[in-house]
């Protein structure tokens, strides 16, 4: 029997919004921003809504917060993946490979389809900009890595390389819920592709070639 958030241990407030943001993440991926509710997302981290509010005052500090906390989630995440790599365009086809495995890497996909959506609602915004802009600029510096280290592609400016990638990364978004996530492994192709446009060694020639095969997406 499941006890009622009544009945449940008190958590430090630090860890109770850590619960909130949590559930929260996965109540909004889940059901959408209209479609998800204070009191289910409360229920799902074992508190009342009184509790919810006392952390945050409105369904869109919430969202809000979600879209700022998951990018640090991801950030930490993927972050080993680049420490490891020689060549930072390598490691963009490692996160790529795991990304469409990595159940925090769709959700936030998922949100981010959603903020720019919301964008009417100045938190949302606000979290939105100051995601993408963070994402942005750290992507801008690892094509700054790779053309130092010589496998970005003379002549491709890093930002520009790097607003590219941002689409890679969106589409999984995107792809997962046109297609639903069993398309989602096309993610490392395609990544793979672009990689190929911008590298002065491209992936392409360095592995069999893999047989066509027509997908979901393509088929008339």
């Amino acid at each position: 029997m499941t006890a009622s958030p009544a009945s449940r241990p008190r958590l430090p407030a630090d860890e109770r919004r850590r619960a909130v943001l949590d559930a929260a993440r996965d109540v909004f991926a889940r059901r959408g921003y209209h479609g998800a509710g204070i009191a289910e997302i409360a229920a799902t981290c074992g508190c009342s809504e009184p509790i919810l509010y006392r952390h945050f005052v409105s369904k869109q500090a919430l969202f809000a917060a979600v879209l700022v906390d998951s990018a640090d989630l991801l950030r930490a995440r993927i972050a080993p993946l680049f420490e490891e790599a020689e060549d930072p365009l390598d490691a963009l086809v490692a996160v790529a490979a795991t990304a469409t495995e990595d159940a925090l890497f769709i959700q936030i996909s998922r949100l981010r389809m959603l903020a720019a959506t919301l964008v009417s609602e100045p938190e949302i915004q606000e979290a939105l900009a100051q995601t993408v802009t963070e994402m942005h600029g750290r992507l801008t510096g690892l094509m700054t890595r790779a053309r130092e280290h010589g496998s970005l592609r003379p002549g491709i400016d890093p930002a520009e390389a790097a607003w590219l990638w941002f689409g890679v990364a969106l589409q999984v978004g995107y792809r997962g819920a046109v297609f639903g996530t069993e398309r989602l492994g096309d993610t490392r192709r395609t990544a793979t592709a672009l990689i190929d446009l911008l590298t002065t060694t491209p992936q392409a020639a360095a592995r069999p070639a893999a047989a066509t095969r027509p997908t979901q997406e393509s088929r008339p």
